[in-house]
């Protein structure tokens, strides 16, 4: 069982740290800082950046939230 969780743990890093690079990529093409992103989205900018570095993974509200701001689909995220 402990090696289904490490797995399972492994893929939620991944998949953090492809959002979180996707999410800087699509701010920094927007010429945004995390502060003006955040005043955007309503999304902590102490979150965003955690999710930039790949420590967190938004939710579905913050995910909705960041995609409105920058005027993106949702799916984006998640496509590489």
């Amino acid at each position: 069982m402990g090696n289904i969780h490490k797995m399972a743990q492994s893929n939620n890093d991944k998949l953090a740290q492809s959002v979180g690079k996707k999410l800087r990529q699509i701010r920094e093409n927007h010429s945004l800082t995390r502060s003006e992103l955040a005043e955007r989205s309503k999304v902590i900018e102490t979150d965003i950046a955690e999710f930039e570095e790949g420590k967190k993974r938004p939710n579905a509200d913050q995910i909705i939230h960041l995609s409105q701001a920058l005027n993106v689909t949702p799916s984006i995220f998640f496509i590489e």
